[in-house]
């Protein structure tokens, strides 16, 4: 959380309201369960009555939150997975959005299908929505892709709509805060993909992901602002970028990653020492976008080193 007190209560209510049961799969495979839910919460630093709420919902018994310096979304949620060990799945909730009553039992119901020992990543469709949760249509329109290579030069999924398990959340737990990581959950898509771990992928939505003017990050949504959107970040030069990224991975996790994956990211991680490395990374065909649109100003972006 972070001056989050316009919407956080509709948040934390949604989550409390979740179903905390999963019907079994056809074929027996699953007998059906139900799970616990507890809820963490790491305040940034929040000057409004964000506190006074979250002490409202921990006197009640209801979550659990501590504070610390403002140190941004992504290193906040990675402290967050490092402050709870011993859970079977992790799953993101931003303060302003609003879950819909089977966000985590959808998720888990396709994770419990795939294997345990190795790292899981879940993540979903979004409901685009107004502050006032009118639908503006939905967060992808086609199913976005997953390899890494192509995640490693454009970014991950939805942060709140993931849950992921113990596994992948052991990496981060055992690991130091990245230095550098453009999101957390670029980050942790990026890091699932080169442990050799598995993204599932869900096309149906479970969350209204709330826009508004005071998004972290938000999603454009009308041709126009998605050009402009897009010429912006043409131009713009980022604080961390993929190549700052992908130098982090290497650093923390290089003794164990498949040689395949280290080479690819050390060719990120070096993209921008020349203009053939450049090159090089903006017109490789082992990576590809869903649609042209969406490749051209991220290739250009590549090209001109400012991804």
């Amino acid at each position: 959380t972070y001056n989050g007190e316009f919407y956080l209560k509709e948040q934390i209510e949604s989550i409390l309201k979740l179903d905390k049961s999963v019907e079994g799969l056809a074929g027996g495979n699953n007998p059906s369960f139900e799970f616990e839910i507890d809820l963490w919460v790491r305040d940034d630093g929040s000057t409004d009555s964000t506190i006074i709420i979250l002490n409202e919902y921990m006197k009640n018994g209801l979550l659990n939150w501590y504070g610390g310096a403002n140190v941004g979304a992504a290193r906040s949620f990675i402290d967050l997975i490092r402050h709870c060990p011993g859970y079977d799945y992790y799953a993101f909730a931003d303060q302003d959005d609003c879950w819909m009553h089977d966000k985590l039992s959808s998720a888990i119901k396709l994770l419990e299908n795939e294997k345990k020992d190795i790292p899981l990543l879940y993540a979903s469709n979004a409901i685009l929505v107004d502050d006032t949760l009118a639908t503006l249509g939905l967060a992808y329109p086609f199913r976005p892709k997953t390899d890494y290579k192509l995640v490693s030069c454009s970014c991950g999924l939805l942060g709140c709509t993931m849950m992921f398990n113990s596994k992948l959340a052991s990496y981060v737990q055992t690991h130091r805060i990245p230095e550098k990581m453009i999101m957390h959950d670029y980050y942790l898509t990026l890091l699932c993909g080169v442990l050799n771990g598995i993204i599932v992928y869900d096309d149906f939505a479970h969350i209204q992901y709330r826009q508004h003017g005071n998004n972290v990050c938000g999603i454009s949504y009308g041709i126009v602002k998605k050009i402009q959107t897009h010429i912006q970040a043409i131009k713009h030069k980022p604080s961390v970028s993929i190549a700052d990224q992908a130098e982090e991975l290497v650093d923390m996790y290089g003794e164990i990653l498949d040689l395949e994956k280290k080479c690819w990211l050390l060719k990120v991680k070096n993209y921008k020492i020349s203009f053939f490395s450049r090159i090089s990374l903006a017109l490789s065909c082992q990576y590809h976008f869903y649609s042209i649109r969406r490749a051209i100003p991220m290739r250009l972006r590549i090209l001109l080193g400012n991804m």
